[in-house]
């Protein structure tokens, strides 16, 4: 008997954040908020969406920061092979993240979101 595997996602997921944190000498996190879309084919996609806007420097580097963003989800979604089938069409939403020359910027960064608070 063959069982088939439960694709992920089942529905749309809007909304999801993530918090991406290193700790070390030179502390790095960002946060991104992305909405998971079922496809019909098996596999995963990453779009950046339409207008989205990111406060980033050097912006030259953007781009490099967005296929870090697609390649860390996809590595993430690996996690589950052979326990989930991914066919998932992934939307940047919201990004943020440090600049080398100053502070948190981007579009949510006035909504408190913040690194977990340690035990």
């Amino acid at each position: 008997m063959t069982s088939t595997l439960r694709r992920f996602p089942p529905y749309p997921i809007r909304g999801v954040r993530v918090l991406h944190q290193r700790m070390n000498c030179a502390p790095q996190f960002a946060a991104i908020t992305v909405d998971f879309e079922p496809t019909a084919a098996a596999g995963f996609t990453f779009e950046v969406a339409a207008g989205l806007g990111v406060d980033y420097e050097p912006a030259e580097d953007l781009p490099g920061f967005f296929t870090a963003v697609a390649a860390g989800l996809q590595e993430q979604l690996r996690l589950t092979e052979g326990q989930l089938e991914i066919a998932a069409h992934v939307v940047l939403r919201e990004a943020r993240a440090p600049t080398p020359s100053g502070p948190m910027r981007g579009p949510s960064a006035s909504r408190g979101i913040s690194p977990p608070a340690r035990p």
